[in-house]
């Protein structure tokens, strides 16, 4: 089997895929979200032929070229059994807001541990894994074989998949990432639907789910625009800037007694990457699932603020006087340093969401 991998644009850019048997030419067609002529005659002039079109979820930018194609090739489309909705409401399936009308109503429909054959080639097969978070419906499509998963908006190279649509739940999409995803072998490729390729291997080791590495050293709790924020000043090259970059949410800890175990503890944290290593396990801390954010909370310290990024802003860097630019931003130091500080602070506008003592 190989990976035709074709961008198509209409409002948005969605990266459809022919999944192809070599021998035969048969295959399947995934997410195709927009030009159904263009992939028509691609279909044409590479002589695929294709068994079913599956869909890793509802949204129209993933649809909206299945009638056309569906029609016109004489093949039936597949989508979770909790798809329904999405591809019927124009609402759901986020059609409307962008001025269009992508309805869907004939679909068969898969469930979690299903596995769909190639009738070509019987040895070519996909397991449907489902992975709640970015809607319902999401799923991927897996082949162990080949080490090969079709992964739609679920997660993406260096970034996770939004939970803010109808449907979406940040808590289960990180457990789809984690635990679904992230145990696939490392060498598993992903196939998302908006950015290149990447393997499972590359996103653990880039700290998608590191959320134990996140240290936020300082920040201030206040009112903004009459709601509670915490705000933070993040340096561009610190591992908890691409995670809050990624997530748009972050999970503050905070000690309601500086003892000398904690104090050391939280140090201990603060001075080493977390790109490297597991902090919490060294420190013996441990995480609990946050209530309304992804990110964990730590459940030897007590009081927890769950924040969402409402708003970030870059620091003036024109207005920063001289000397201190060069007392807390040394340009001219190496940054691969231990304690390089050349980088300039994104500030994070975090609306606390949840506030409780574990």
């Amino acid at each position: 089997m190989f990976v035709d991998m074709v961008p198509v644009t209409d409002v948005f850019t969605t990266n459809s895929y022919f999944y192809i048997d070599e021998t035969t030419r048969h295959g399947f067609l995934i997410d195709p979200g927009a030009e159904p002529q263009r992939l028509k005659q691609i279909i044409k002039d590479k002589n695929y032929v294709i068994e079913k079109i599956l869909l890793t979820h509802g949204h129209f930018d993933h649809t909206g070229g299945v009638e056309v194609l569906a029609k016109e090739l004489s093949v039936s489309y597949y989508i979770h059994e909790n798809g329904e909705k999405f591809l019927e409401d124009v609402h759901y399936n986020l059609s409307i807001h962008c001025n269009r009308k992508v309805v869907l109503n004939n679909a068969k429909y898969l469930k979690d541990g299903d596995t769909i054959t190639l009738e070509a080639n019987s040895n070519a097969k996909l397991q449907v894994i489902h992975t709640p978070g970015h809607t319902p419906d999401s799923v991927v499509f897996y082949d162990k074989k080949e080490n090969i998963a079709f992964v739609g908006d679920t997660i993406f190279k260096g970034s996770i998949g939004n939970s803010e649509y109808p449907g979406g739940n940040g808590q289960e999409l990180g457990a789809s990432i984690i635990n679904k995803i992230f145990t696939l072998p490392p060498e598993t490729v992903l196939y998302s639907g908006h950015s290149d390729k990447t393997t499972v291997g590359t996103e653990k080791a880039r700290g998608v789910d590191k959320t134990n590495s996140m240290t936020i050293a300082w920040g201030q709790v206040g009112i903004e625009w009459r709601k509670l924020f915490f705000t933070t000043y993040i340096r561009h090259g610190r591992f908890t800037h691409e995670q809050i970059e990624n997530t748009k949410e972050f999970t503050v800890s905070v000690p309601l007694e500086r003892t000398p175990e904690i104090s050391k503890k939280i140090a201990y944290i603060g001075s080493r990457s977390g790109r490297d290593i597991n902090k919490l396990a060294d420190c013996n801390l441990t995480l609990v699932d946050g209530i309304e954010v992804n990110s964990p909370a730590i459940k030897e310290i007590p009081l927890t603020l769950e924040c969402k990024v409402i708003y970030s802003q870059e620091q003036e860097i024109d207005k920063i006087p001289t000397e201190l630019k060069e007392q807390f931003y040394p340009q001219d130091v190496d940054s691969t340093a231990p304690m390089a500080n050349k980088d300039y602070h994104t500030v994070y506008y975090g609306e606390i969401v949840q506030a409780y003592i574990l």
